[in-house]
């Protein structure tokens, strides 16, 4: 009786053994195709971090073109303001001036008219003068 019992489990001993290899070569199977998940997944995520850090500085570069942009657009806009305030003090000026030497050949004109007219006033008192003196 014994033996037999003993002979039963040898008898399965090989089955046994062989299960144990299959569920062994099984079980590193399994551990290796996690493994080989694991770097695909880590491989997948440095991409991903890789791809936004990409993402991420041309983002940046695309707001430092964009600033450099309203910059330039703004000393343009800058140097067409002052360009336009200086015609235009210019213009101001020069409106000034046309107007004080209009304002002096007026002055010039109304002081040779009244010249003349002393000269016409004083020359007919010479003659009012004459011809009192000569009735």
């Amino acid at each position: 009786f014994f033996f037999s019992i003993r002979r039963r489990h040898t008898r399965f001993l090989p089955v046994s053994w062989a299960r144990r290899c299959v569920q062994e070569t099984e079980r590193e199977r399994r551990r290796q195709q996690e493994r080989e998940e694991d770097a695909r997944n880590m491989k997948y995520l440095a991409e991903k971090a890789e791809r936004e850090i990409q993402a991420q500085n041309e983002l940046r570069q695309i707001q430092d073109e964009k600033e450099r942009e309203v910059a330039r657009l703004r000393e343009k806009t800058e140097k067409a303001l002052d360009r336009y305030s200086e015609l235009d003090a210019l213009r101001a000026k020069r409106a000034y001036e046309d107007t004080l030497r209009k304002e002096r050949i007026k002055e010039k004109q109304e002081l040779e008219k009244r010249e003349r007219m002393n000269q016409e006033l004083n020359e007919e008192r010479k003659m009012q003068i004459l011809s009192l003196i000569h009735i």
